[in-house]
């Protein structure tokens, strides 16, 4: 998943196909327009473009949508794209 397909659930667009995750926020950075949440899921690392209203502390744990509409799946031992 791209960081912009990633919204924190009070500023998640219209007409996404979304599903909710929980992830706990290890950095957060704001760069203006935008801010990054560099989370942790589970085992997975990953970056969220979200709201620059959306606001986290380091620890923190906070609600995302992913847009399951943007994903793209790849076989790990060709890297082929087998859904896109």
């Amino acid at each position: 998943m791209r960081p912009e397909h990633i919204h924190h659930v009070e500023f998640t667009p219209p007409n996404i196909n979304a599903q909710r995750i929980t992830a706990q926020v290890d950095v957060q950075e704001l760069l203006g327009n935008e801010r990054l949440f560099y989370v942790v899921a589970g085992n997975h690392n990953f970056v969220a473009r979200v709201d620059p209203r959306a606001s986290a502390a380091a620890g923190e744990i906070v609600e995302l949508n992913v847009d399951v509409g943007q994903m793209k799946l790849f076989d790990p031992e060709t890297e082929e794209a087998i859904y896109s």
